[in-house]
């Protein structure tokens, strides 16, 4: 997994986050499809993304992160199996849903095109 050192933490937590905006795919272990999303920032133990669907916490999902900040390869995207920690209703933004995940395995980085 990807290992952050950052001196300057001023959040209450073991590794800050650190900004980045990729383009997400989220689908939950329960249900059919993949729906986007925007990731905006990450560290080594999650990410925090918006979306359109609300998602419970507790609730098992697969991400797919495009541009991750956790591969090296341009143009291929990262896979992960992850746990929603919190999601709640947002006022202004283009996604509905702000959510919380911890990345629990990571299944590698390939090309993925689904839409």
């Amino acid at each position: 997994m990807f290992i952050l050192n950052s001196k300057k933490n001023q959040e209450r937590r073991q590794t800050a986050r650190l900004p980045h905006i990729s383009q997400i795919k989220v689908k939950s272990l329960n249900a059919g499809i993949f729906v986007k999303g925007r990731m905006f920032n990450f560290n080594d133990k999650g990410i925090y993304f918006e979306t359109d669907i609300l998602l419970s916490p507790g609730t098992e999902v697969f991400i797919v992160i495009e541009d991750s900040p956790f591969c090296q390869a341009a143009s291929k995207h990262d896979f992960y199996h992850a746990v929603i920690k919190h999601c709640k209703e947002l006022d202004d933004s283009h996604f509905r849903y702000g959510c919380g995940a911890q990345l629990m395995n990571s299944f590698g980085s390939a090309f993925f095109n689904q839409k």
